[in-house]
This record gives C-alpha cells, structure tokens and sequence, in this order.
C-alpha cells in the first residue's frame, strides 16, 4: 500500500487525466484506511473458522453501527474528515477484533501489537527512499520513481529478516510454493 501511496499522483494522472489532481490526497487518505480493513479481515475469519459465528456477527453489527458516527462528520465536515473519520473507525475496529480474537484463541494480545508496530515501522523505513526523492529535481521521473520501489523493497527484506525473521521465513515459503507452481 506504501508503493500505491507513494504513486497515487501518477496512478491519478494516468487513469483519469490532469483535472483530477486535487482527488489525490483524498485517494491517499483512502489507501491507508485499507490497512486496517485487511488486517481486520484476518482477525475476523480467525472468528469464523473457529466456528463462533455469534461473536462474528455481533463484532461486525457493533462495528457498522460505530460506523453511523460517520454520517454526521461527512454532512457537517465534509468529504476529507469523513475519509478521515472512516480511517480512524477502522482502526478502532481492528483493535477490538484483535483483543476478541486473541480472547478467542487465548493468545498474548501484546504479540499482534508488537507485530503491528514492527511492520510500521519498516514501512516507515521503506518509505524513506520514496520522501527523499521528493527534495530533489529528478524526484519527479518515474524511472527515479521505480528505483525507489526497488530500494525500497530491499531494504523492507533485508530489515524483515533481521527484526521478524518468522515472518520472513513465511513469506518466502509462499513465495516458494507459488514459483512451484508456476
């Protein structure tokens, strides 16, 4: 999401042309709202194949009857805090399915969260090539741009494997089992 994040001008320009330039930061502000909703996902499902249906639904009424909240921000506020408001509802959302799911399954609540910081920050790291591009004349090319996306996926490796090898280990498993595959 950091890659799309960081292209979301060029995507925007592209797809849609130059008059659509001022939606970027309200596209931006979408792109990150998408982390929680993914990762809330996962903990969700967890739910499901565990077979406690009950505590999924109620989890998903509580949450979409949190989400009225939003109806008046976006009327009295505008688009932009709506956006905003969505974003900080969908974190609230995954925390309390983190806490649920880790209940659920008896597991230290602390160990999500020390997984969750660790991946922001090498995302924070791995977009340090990307703002950087940004203080120079060239920042703007895409091929200076496509670079960036490379450093920036090697560094985000190479710190994986030092700060959560685990995770490391995981992701080339399945990237082992695909390339089988193909």
């Amino acid at each position: 999401m950091t890659l799309f994040f960081y292209i979301s001008s060029e995507f925007v320009a592209i797809l849609y042309g130059e008059k659509w330039m001022d939606s970027v930061p309200y596209l931006n502000i979408i792109i990150f709202s998408t982390i929680p909703i993914f990762l809330d996902a996962f903990f969700s499902q967890t739910l499901l194949g565990l077979g406690d249906s009950k505590l999924y639904m109620k989890l998903n009424m509580f949450k979409r009857v949190f989400n009225f909240i939003n109806i008046p921000i976006a009327i009295f506020w505008g688009l932009k805090y709506y956006l905003y408001s969505i974003t900080l509802l969908s974190f609230v959302g995954l925390i309390i399915s983190v806490y649920l799911t880790s209940k659920k399954i008896e597991s230290d609540k602390s160990y999500y969260l020390k997984q969750f910081l660790m991946s922001v920050f090498l995302t924070f790291i791995m977009s340090i090539p990307f703002f950087l591009s940004f203080f120079t004349d060239f920042g703007e090319l895409l091929i200076v741009k496509i670079l960036n996306i490379f450093l920036a996926l090697f560094i985000y490796i190479v710190l994986l494997k030092k700060i959560i090898p685990d995770v490391y280990n995981y992701y080339f498993l399945i990237l082992g089992s695909f390339l089988k595959k193909v």
